[in-house]
């Protein structure tokens, strides 16, 4: 029962201590519709209380202890009163079992008003898991990434071959790593000008494209309030334990090899350069001597990371996202100039589906019938779409649920699309289906009744699911 007076609160001996916890979402969020000379306070208030004086943080603090300790509390408001002489603060609490949206309207307003209102997003969590989780995946961005092409190091075999013609004495030939800088003859009798001739031979690896993997919105819990800040959204999703899961491909570059070859004749010949591998000594009996050093070759990786779809639990569709390459489960159909086709153009996996209409009065439609499903639910349609080419003038893109044995969506729930506000990138769609018999057919329309296009739309990551 509300009371119509104030009662005074030590609000300071309310506080007690708690354990440490590992979710920290706060309890109550404020409602920027309370701010100072907002109005006055609404008069649906279950109980009151004087602080004394105060100032609007200790206020606002202390008027949501009390609330947390009223299991029938859904918010709460200050009233602050400034005095004129001191400049301080006397406050008072209110405490509503659910806090109207705005404050009322008045002509005497007090100096301030501060609201929270009590979030009950934690419970909804707790009691819709699995959308709870494939929302939050999608919200806090794990599981989807971005990933652009690795900028790949050529790999490089060097080869160095020396080949030199000595006389019938012993003589030192020494062989060195990498590129050949000069040839000088170390003896007063050589016999014909040094000639040193150099090939070389490079391949280029090409780094393989990656497509982007798009991160996708997943819509919330049904039961989540509408009006629930980011920050509080955040708070609460990194309260449940999600994990990420990936598919990873390795890309292997070829190797690309260098070859130099030196071909010299000299009495006495000296290879400088900075590092010397090998030093041979020719025997008296040999004519010639060939040395041959090749280095290690090494290998560069990249990584990717593909999308994978996220299936929203209790899905009811067949093949939902077309990945068989067929229309398998679906009941593709149309009138007029339509073509229904299966392309590999897809938001998520290896195939998607495409309408296209090319005379007016004609439209294609791809839809499921369900002959027993759960009439205490609620169900909600999702799908991704993107205009691919033509004009959509008078065009339509219909969602529907519809009555029992029929693909009409005539009279039944609805979304309507003109098809030229349709954007090229994949842009989600959602429709939700109220609760009904036990038979349902939910269908994807692309209709030109005026129009006469052509037209081409692509459709993918089609779900209905209950919420």
């Amino acid at each position: 029962m509300r009371s119509n007076f104030f009662v005074p609160v030590a609000f300071a001996a309310l506080a007690t201590s708690t354990a440490a916890q590992s979710c920290t979402a706060p309890p109550f969020y404020n409602n920027p519709a309370y701010g100072p000379k907002s109005g006055c306070v609404p008069t649906n208030y279950n109980s009151a209380a004087d602080l004394g004086n105060t100032n609007p943080t200790d206020a606002a603090t202390r008027c949501s202890q009390q609330c947390s300790r009223v299991s029938t509390c859904g918010g709460w408001v200050v009233q602050l009163n400034k005095a004129a002489d001191s400049g301080l603060y006397t406050g008072q609490c209110f405490i509503y079992t659910s806090l109207p949206a705005t404050p009322r309207s008045c002509a005497d307003k007090p100096s301030e008003l501060v609201a929270g209102v009590r979030d009950d997003t934690g419970k909804c969590f707790t009691s819709s898991k699995a959308a709870a989780t494939a929302f939050c995946s999608s919200y806090l961005g794990i599981g989807q990434k971005t990933v652009t092409a690795f900028a790949n190091t050529p790999t490089v075999t060097n080869t160095a071959t020396v080949t030199n013609t000595v006389p019938s004495t012993s003589t030192t030939v020494t062989t060195i790593k990498d590129t050949v800088t000069t040839i000088v003859a170390t003896a007063t009798d050589l016999a014909t000008s040094v000639t040193v001739v150099t090939e070389l031979t490079t391949t280029t690896i090409t780094p393989v494209a990656i497509q982007p993997v798009t991160k996708r919105a997943v819509a919330p819990p049904g039961c989540v309030a509408s009006g629930v800040p980011a920050s509080q959204l955040t708070a609460q999703c990194q309260c449940l334990s999600i994990t990420s899961g990936t598919v990873t491909t390795t890309l292997t570059p070829a190797a690309t090899t260098v070859s130099t070859t030196i071909t010299a004749t000299a009495t006495s010949l000296v290879v400088e350069q900075q590092t010397t591998l090998l030093t041979v000594t020719v025997p008296a009996t040999s004519t010639e001597k060939t040395t041959t050093l090749t280095t290690t070759t090494t290998t560069v990786q990249a990584t990717a990371t593909a999308c994978v779809p996220s299936v929203p639990s209790g899905n009811i569709l067949v093949n939902p996202g077309f990945n068989d390459g067929t229309y398998t489960g679906w009941n593709p159909g149309g009138y007029g100039g339509f073509l229904n086709s299966i392309v590999s153009d897809a938001q998520c996996g290896a195939y998607g589906s495409r309408i296209t209409i090319t005379a007016g009065g004609s439209y294609g439609r791809i839809g499921q019938r369900f002959t027993t499903i759960d009439t205490t639910k609620n169900y909600r349609i999702t799908t991704y779409a993107r205009k691919v080419s033509g004009d959509g003038t008078n065009c339509f893109y219909y969602l529907s649920c519809q009555l029992p044995g029929s693909f009409s969506s005539a009279g039944n729930p609805r979304l309507d699309t003109p098809l030229n506000s349709i954007p090229e990138a994949w842009t989600q769609y959602s429709l939700n289906c109220p609760v009904g018999a036990n038979q349902l057919t939910m269908s994807l329309t692309v209709q030109c009744n005026q129009g006469s296009g052509p037209i081409t739309i692509g459709l993918d990551e089609i779900y209905m699911f209950p919420i």
